[in-house]
């Protein structure tokens, strides 16, 4: 099976209307996830979502929602009924209405979904629409459990009658790994966040025999908390709604950097942090590795087809060169839209940091002020000192300093921070009612990020214990989770059971001015945004920072109004309490400057970020290889498509800023699909959905080349790009890549599968069969470089390992460009920093003619083993160094035509008009004689050559040792055998190599088989600003010429050609020097 972390959640589309200040709608599409109700009805477009802009005015706001309740929604010839709403569409100022038919009505709906009524009855409108949002939360069905299956656990309290284990239970070892084949993801996942009916919050796995002792050997599948029951009934089904997985770097917010500053962190700290990340967005441009590192750490984790992010990492993985017109746009747009976020939130990436689960230490272990802290690919349990905290933090009291020990009886809980289970308080409470239903912790290890022990603020014990509940039945009336045990407030107007029974229209009815009232006086989540912009536009204007008295008075309110629609607290006390509190401003000092906007200076203004280079690249050109009838049947279809495609657009574009305009909120759902990517998700499913796994791919990957020829020629860079999956597949298959990640969920971009050779290695061969649409991120079949399985957080496949010192060491004095391949996400910062000096002096891409494996014997001399396992084991796979090599010719120059041999194009990191040439580091010094390598064909694997006997091997050494001080190079490769041999009837895509001609031509460029190292001359100056006075050259070469350029002075060599074809034996002498 394929392992994963990101469940893969379907999505449907619905009808969205938007009513304007004149009463009238607009109708768009829109998405939402599969859920439980969705679920239910079997088709999610019976229900309407309609929205009313924060900037409506409430009166008409009003009339609008009491006429729709009252009449319904008429739409496309069907009546929509009133439905109701959750908490997040409150905040969004969204309700949803409801298409009845014989099988499905409001009312029946509703009764299978749970007893709702009784949380109406109890705690009003408010806290129902937070319980009917467990319905429509985003999740994947896993199996059924029945109420025979389920163990009632107590909750675990602490000395002051706070909960340590508020909305954590467990599941039973053998029952989770049912549940992770069922769902699809890795079989070592330990916390599901789940829905099971009325009961929300975590089930942390534990072993069978655990299970048992903690729940008196009951046969149960799941333990239960008081805590996580909501209301009584619904459905039996298990849904998942989230997973947990191996942790990328944090990164910090305004909040997050006022508060540590408060507690004792100076600014120069952030700055350092800040000026880092800058250093990094600007080399993007120029640095594949730069790139692949900074889009790697912003990847969505549920790998949306339509990222930004996704696009440009798989491009860039892809081998195009950073100058291709399409992608150095996307990289100024991710500059762009990153220094955007760095301005106005000042999210700084931090190392030694991740958000992890809390879930509480079931077995008791863990004293009070300890945490356990697993992480697999980061070192594994992590020892020491950490500030914990949650998001949104306002108040310093939020952040803890907490310590990690090392719990072998804890050890199977991995990627999540284990909190104890007594004390005298509850952690999680302390960090701003924090709980364990789902809510992430912000842990930090960076020693200069933890404040000191003096600083960190007492703990907020809790006055009154919270007296438990009496019954399962009624739990939710007595004992549920912090967020949910407050009175009832102003919004509950319950109703007696007699009440309701009487006359069921008259429950409904009221239920319904509930309803409008809860909606009116909450919708948009106004007040909140008020109260955390007075306290953000504060906070910085006194060196008091968040000790200043207004912005402490405003942590209370804030936490109040976060869940006030399930509280049911009086918003009108609320809003006086936050207009009193402003005569508590305090006039900013005139000898004190606001870090925060200190901070926000350093940052640059973003670059433009319009594609003005449409120059094809012609890898992705297919012409010469298709029969000429497909081809031009290509071409007309793509012309066809484009007008169509370009209409559609335009009208999209259009609808989506009328949209926008309409909406004044800003909506942080991740599944609301905009109509721009809706016409491009049409087309990708009309014209690039695999159907026939044989007979599509070669079809689809020219039609993908043709239409990206239409689109270039016509300069529309949306159309030329819709086939972009099978574009990457072509130029990873021309540039010789080995089948390659894409997104955060890694995934080839052909189908692959693991095959071992006698020896034991592995390697990776195209699958016979493609089972799923290429083109269907969620589909795809994964897999990694250490065991054959993947996930979103895996290393990649050729990331270097960091455990050995020697390594770079090693790559110094080799002076070999290494694969350019991003390290894992997970990697500790050292890692992180070790890999990136490795790659350095790589500017190029590699292609598959200089694969060069590492063999296990005779060769710890000169290269150090390094292990490519995953942590939780796997086989070792042999390392990879590569060379690529890519000479050019200046059209400029020629006349006539030329036949050119070339190899896949490597990137040229520099600015001007497009030229295909080396942009690299200087290496072994070039061995004109030796005769070029042959040039790769389709990089599809089949069976690996067969591996000498180790007698051959050293043979063949001591054959290269006598060969003299000329054959270094030639030395270096006996240690090595090269990578498998090439499959050419892959059934997917066959792709011969350019068609050259025999004749010969004077101009005619050939590639060599090693990079220049140096100038042939040897007068020239010593560098001035490095010791020793050694250059660092920079090359460009072609067949005729060279240029040297010293990255550290002014010194430049150029050398020419002299007369003789490369097989007479070129030889070079230098002609200009300047500097």
């Amino acid at each position: 099976m394929s392992a994963k972390t990101s469940l893969s959640k379907q999505r449907s589309q619905i009808v969205h209307l938007l009513f304007d200040n004149t009463g009238n709608f607009q109708d768009t599409q829109d998405v939402i996830p599969s859920s439980r109700a969705t679920r239910l009805i079997s088709d999610p477009e019976r229900f309407l979502k309609v929205s009313f802009p924060t900037k409506l005015k409430d009166n008409l706001v009003r009339q609008l929602l009491v006429d729709k309740i009252k009449n319904g929604i008429i739409f496309g010839g069907k009546k929509y009924i009133f439905f109701g709403y959750t908490e997040s569409q409150l905040k969004e100022s969204r309700v949803l209405f409801f298409q009845e038919r014989e099988d499905w009505t409001v009312h029946s709906l509703k009764t299978v979904l749970g007893d709702l009524n009784s949380v109406y009855r109890g705690y009003g409108y408010g806290k129902y629409a937070a319980r009917l949002g467990l319905s429509f939360s985003s999740t994947v069905p896993a199996l059924e459990v029945g109420l025979e299956d389920r163990y009632l656990l107590e909750d675990l309290t602490a000395d002051d009658g706070s909960d340590c284990s508020d909305g954590c239970g467990m599941i039973r070892d053998s029952f989770a790994n049912q549940v992770c084949s069922t769902i699809g993801v890795s079989e070592d996942t330990c916390v599901f966040q789940i829905r099971l009916g009325g009961i929300k919050g975590l089930f942390v796995r534990y072993k069978d025999e655990v299970f048992d002792r903690i729940c008196g050997d009951s046969e149960a599948k799941v333990a239960y908390r008081r805590s996580m029951f909501k209301y009584d009934d619904g459905p039996l089904m298990l849904e998942v709604q989230n997973v947990n997985r191996p942790p990328r770097s944090a990164r910090l917010n305004i909040q997050f950097i006022v508060l540590l500053m408060t507690l004792g962190i100076q600014l120069k700290v952030f700055e350092s942090l800040l000026r880092k990340q800058l250093d990094d967005l600007e080399q993007i441009m120029v640095n594949r590795q730069k790139a692949i590192d900074c889009v790697d750490g912003e990847l969505d984790s549920e790998g949306n087809d339509f990222d930004q992010e996704c696009k440009l990492y798989e491009m860039l993985l892809a081998g195009f060169d950073l100058s291709e017109g399409h992608l150095a746009c996307l990289l100024k747009r991710f500059q762009k839209r990153s220094l955007d976020s760095l301005r106005t939130k000042l999210q700084i990436r931090v190392k030694d940091s991740a958000y992890l689960y809390g879930v509480v230490d079931e077995l008791g272990i863990l004293e009070e002020g300890q945490v356990y802290i697993n992480l697999p690919y980061q070192g594994g349990p992590q020892v020491g000192t950490f500030l914990v905290g949650r998001n949104p933090a306002y108040s310093p009291g939020d952040l803890r300093r907490l310590e990690a020990v090392n719990v072998p009886e804890l050890s199977h809980l991995t990627n999540c921070i284990v909190f104890a289970g007594k004390g005298r308080y509850s952690e999680p409470s302390q960090m701003g009612g924090g709980d364990l239903d789902g809510d992430r912790y912000l842990i930090l290890k960076d020693a200069d990020l933890v404040p000191d022990p003096e600083k960190i603020r007492p703990p907020k014990m809790k006055s009154d214990p919270t007296p438990s509940g009496p019954s399962t039945t009624q739990v939710e009336d007595d004992t549920s989770s912090s967020d949910d045990d407050e009175s009832q407030g102003e919004y509950a107007t319950p109703l007696s059971e007699d009440d309701a029974s009487s006359s069921a229209y008259s429950s409904l009815s009221q239920m319904n001015r509930d309803a409008v009232k809860v909606f009116m006086n909450l919708r948009g989540n106004r007040l909140l945004g008020q109260m955390a912009l007075a306290w953000m536009r504060q906070v910085g204007k006194t060196e008091e920072l968040a000790d200043q008295a207004y912005c402490a008075g405003l942590v209370p309110l804030i936490e109040k109004v976060l869940d006030i629609a399930k509280t049911g607290e009086n918003i009108e006390s609320v809003k006086k309490r936050f207009y009193a509190l402003k005569t508590l401003k305090i006039a900013p000092s005139s000898d004190w400057k606001d870090p925060i906007k200190h901070l926000q200076s350093l940052v640059p203004n973003p670059p433009g970020d319009s594609q003005d280079d449409f120059q094809c690249d012609p890898d992705l050109i297919l012409k010469g290889i298709a029969l000429r009838e497909d081809w031009d049947a290509s071409i007309a279809e793509g012309r066809d498509s484009l007008k169509a495609f370009n209409k559609a657009l335009s009208r999209a574009i259009t609808s989506d800023k009328k949209s926008k305009e309409n909406q004044s909120w800003k909506s942080n759902a991740k599944d609301n699909e905009t109509a721009a990517e809706r016409i491009r998700r049409e087309y990708l499913e009309r014209y690039f959905s695999v159907r026939h796994v044989l007979d599509d791919p070669p079809r689809l990957m020219l039609r993908a080349s043709a239409w990206y020829s239409v689109g270039y020629e016509n300069e529309k860079s949306a159309f030329s790009w819709l086939g972009l999956r099978w574009l990457n597949h072509i130029k990873a298959l021309r540039s010789g890549i080995l089948p390659i990640t894409v997104g955060t969920i890694q995934k080839p971009l052909i189908p692959v599968h693991r095959e071992e050779t006698e020896d034991g290695t592995s390697y990776y061969a195209p699958a016979t069969s493609m089972v799923e649409d290429a083109n269907n991120d969620s589909d795809v079949t994964m897999h990694t470089a250490s065991d054959g399985e993947g996930d979103e957080d895996d290393e990649s496949f050729y990331s270097m390992s960091d455990s050995d010192d020697d390594i770079v060491s090693d790559i110094e004095e080799d002076l070999t460009p290494q694969v350019c391949r991003s390290p894992s996400p997970l990697g500790t910062e050292s890692s992180r920093s070790s890999t990136a000096g490795s790659f350095e002096t790589c500017d190029t891409w590699p292609t598959a003619s200089y694969y060069e494996t590492a063999e296990d014997t005779d060769v710890e001399e000169e290269l150090p083993s390094i292990p490519r396992s995953r942590p939780s084991g796997g086989r070792t796979l042999p390392v990879t160094r590569q060379w690529s090599e890519e000479t050019l010719v200046n059209d400029v120059d020629v006349v006539g035509p030329v036949d050119k041999v070339r190899l896949p194009p490597s990137p040229i990191s520099r600015p001007g008009p497009p030229r295909r040439g080396i942009r690299s580091s200087f290496g072994p010094r070039l061995d004109d004689a030796e005769p070029a390598p042959p040039r790769p064909v389709s990089p599809h694997l089949s069976s690996p050559p067969p591996t000498p006997p180790p007698s051959s091997r050293r043979a063949e050494k001591s054959r290269a040792t006598d060969a003299g001080p000329s054959s270094s190079s030639s030395r270096r490769r006996t240690h090595r055998t090269s990578r498998p041999t090439i499959d050419t009837s892959d059934p997917i895509s066959s792709i011969p190599p350019t068609p050259v001609s025999p004749r010969p031509n004077p101009r005619q460029t050939t590639p060599h088989p090693e990079k220049p190292r140096e100038p042939v001359a040897s007068n020239y100056p010593q560098c001035s600003r490095t010791p020793g006075g050694r250059h660092t050259w920079k090359i460009n070469a072609n067949a005729f010429q060279r240029t040297y350029a010293c990255s550290n002075c002014t010194i430049k060599v150029k050398e020419k050609a002299l007369k003789g074809l490369p097989s007479d034996g070129r030889r070079w002498e230098a002609f200009a020097m300047t500097g």
